[in-house]
């Protein structure tokens, strides 16, 4: 089943912490997603940050690793992360 679970997203978290130094970040949020809002479902990572190039590299990065999708929101200095839905043929 394509959704993240709560460990999954609080690896991916510890994750960060570990690989990136000096992360700008305010806040950090699990939010549960659903298909009929948005392109995930299971929980998504919300991250308010300081708006620093470092961090939304760094961030993306690491999910990446993970095989998640970053949307980042820089005009809100937020950066979102979900396991994607399957695409519909």
């Amino acid at each position: 089943m394509f959704l993240m679970k709560r460990e999954e997203a609080i690896a991916l978290i510890k994750d960060m912490v570990v690989s990136c130094e000096d992360l700008g970040v305010l806040g950090i949020m699990l939010m549960l997603s659903s298909a009929v809002v948005a392109r995930s479902q299971g929980y998504q990572v919300h991250i308010k940050t300081e708006g620093d190039e470092h961090t939304f590299v760094c961030i993306a990065r690491v999910a990446k690793k993970h095989n998640l999708v970053v949307c980042i929101k820089r005009e809100e200095d937020l950066i979102v992360i979900y396991q994607p839905l399957p695409e519909r043929p």
